[in-house]
């Protein structure tokens, strides 16, 4: 923008204007910078948060595969029922509990890094809603109402409503 006129005062006007709209300028950039830094940082956060929860599942995946006596616990406790539950010798439930309160640790950080915004929703139903029979069996009924109280208030709603509680 320039003024238009003569005398030394004009001249000066002008420059600090050129100034000013450079300055302007610069200030622009460094925000469209700013902002372009920031959805690389969130693009970076979300990957990493995407890989966090394939290695939980990986992980959770590969103890099933390799170890005989808790993947047959793990299976047979949701076919065998309540009956076959309570029938368990001590050791055994307890062993299905932990590996119950395992798995559901692992979809509650699912859960909070979906609240989050770091996964979509997919997230929820390829780390664990998929197999939402499991969580409406007899035995899990049974256990959820203890187990419960150990979890974050937010994924306990939010699992009870998704599941159909």
């Amino acid at each position: 923008m320039q003024l238009e006129g003569k005398g030394p005062h004009l001249k000066t006007m002008n420059k600090y204007l050129t100034k000013e709209m450079f300055a302007a300028l610069g200030v622009i950039l460094s925000l469209l910078f700013v902002a372009y830094e920031l959805n690389q940082s969130t693009r970076v956060a979300r990957a990493e948060a995407r890989n966090e929860l394939a290695a939980a599942n990986a992980e959770w995946n590969f103890t099933l595969a390799n170890n005989s006596e808790i993947r047959d616990l793990w299976y047979s406790v949701f076919d065998l029922g309540l009956d076959g539950f309570n029938n368990l010798p001590q050791s055994q439930a307890q062993q299905f509990r932990a590996l119950l309160t395992l798995n559901m640790r692992r979809f509650e950080n699912v859960y909070f890094h979906y609240r989050e915004g770091l996964v979509d929703e997919s997230a929820l139903s390829s780390y664990g809603l998929q197999v939402s029979s499991r969580y409406r069996s007899e035995v899990f009924v049974q256990i959820w109402p203890r187990l419960k109280q150990s979890y974050d208030p937010g994924f306990v709603s939010f699992f009870e409503e998704n599941i159909g509680f």
